[in-house]
């Protein structure tokens, strides 16, 4: 509420606004009130809100085409719609372990641009984080279409304590792997065979069934297993079995050390494993990126970039 003024009007404004407790974008109306007509000496303005729904967001129009103007929208590199089926996940990281009623899953990616590996760490540390919060703003506002399209849908961006592993809830380089986006290397990243090493990913899970391609299950070869990111690493955190994850400086450099070693024996107390989990993700949404050196050495860094 707020004061009118001594010369108000009988006056209707109406503004699109988000509104969160209705699950969809609403319509708020200000009307204000002439003085005579308030309890008081003062003018009020009165408020409520009524439902509004995007117009051309039906269950019909929620289609290829309309993901298509969706990321070209938001300056998105890459995308593909599969199936939740195929992607071949253990069990316990499948699209459907995650979201029950998935039908369908929407990868995408964003490049990474040299801004992002410039300068020192205090430097590219706001710029990379907020490289994530864009991705995670356009899973979230496809979530949303989808709302309100009558469909129900979730972002993935969570991180998961299991068998004595952090890991993510739903690995998104290994479902884009399944999807035919490119193939995993050394380093443990994604290589797309048209923009290397630079695509940073987001998903969304829906139940709505939408007409996908055919995932390829044998992607182009890009790894030649050249060693270099191994070499790089300053903390030797990868090595040709896999990566360290409490040793990379990325998580290292936003735990503090005793709680390092803490959280690594926790994490084998079966029981412990929510909360463990819940702790995970506080800390994942404040990390703040430290080290780049397993990327930059990759060939494909160079190779693949802004042009």
């Amino acid at each position: 509420m707020g004061s009118c003024g001594k010369s108000a009007m009988n006056t209707v404004l109406m503004f699109k606004v988000p509104c969160a407790f209705l699950g969809k974008s609403g319509m708020v109306i200000l009307q204000s009130v002439k003085r005579s007509q308030c309890p008081a000496s003062m003018s009020y303005i009165i408020a409520w809100v009524i439902p509004y729904v995007m117009p051309g967001i039906t269950a019909s129009s929620l289609n290829q085409d309309y993901l298509a103007k969706f990321f070209h929208s938001h300056a998105i590199d890459e995308y593909v719609v599969v199936s939740s089926l195929a992607i071949p996940a253990p069990f316990g990281r499948r699209p459907v372990d995650l979201f029950p009623t998935c039908r369908t899953m929407i990868l995408f990616g964003k490049v990474m641009g040299d801004d992002l590996f410039e300068g020192s760490v205090p430097e590219t540390a706001p710029k990379i984080t907020a490289f994530k919060q864009e991705l995670a703003r356009i899973s979230n506002e496809l979530v949303n279409v989808f709302k309100e399209s009558g469909s129900f849908a979730v972002a993935v961006n969570s991180v998961m304590v299991k068998d004595g592993k952090l890991k993510g809830g739903l690995s998104l380089k290994h479902c884009a792997r399944d999807a035919g986006m490119g193939e995993i290397g050394d380093n443990g990243l994604l290589l797309s065979p048209r923009y290397g090493i630079r695509l940073g990913l987001g998903a969304v899970l829906t139940d709505r069934e939408i007409p996908t391609g055919t995932a390829r299950r044998n992607p182009v070869q890009l790894c030649t297993h050249c060693g270099r990111c191994l070499k790089a690493c300053p903390v030797n955190a990868l090595d040709s079995s896999g990566m360290d994850t409490f040793r990379c400086l990325n998580i290292t450099g936003s735990i503090p050390s005793p709680f390092v070693s803490l959280f690594i024996r926790l994490m084998g107390t079966k029981t412990l494993e929510p909360l463990l989990t819940k702790i995970a993700n506080r800390i994942a949404t404040r990390s703040t990126a430290r080290c780049s050196a397993c990327l930059m050495a990759c060939p494909y860094f160079k190779k693949y970039g802004d042009t």
